[in-house]
């Protein structure tokens, strides 16, 4: 979350739209890889739990 607010603030003094488009870019992707990750941990857990 730091990582993006700082990249925010970086791009905050040229707001072009290449910019922005940059940012929610990477925020869906870090978004998607977090799902993603904690999907693959709760089916870890949810197997050693059955086991």
């Amino acid at each position: 979350v730091s990582l993006l607010t700082t990249s925010r603030l970086r791009f905050g003094a040229c707001s072009s739209s290449e910019l922005d488009i940059i940012t929610i870019t990477m925020d869906r992707c870090i978004e998607t890889m977090y799902r993603i990750h904690l999907t693959k941990y709760h089916k870890v857990n949810a197997g050693k739990k059955s086991v």
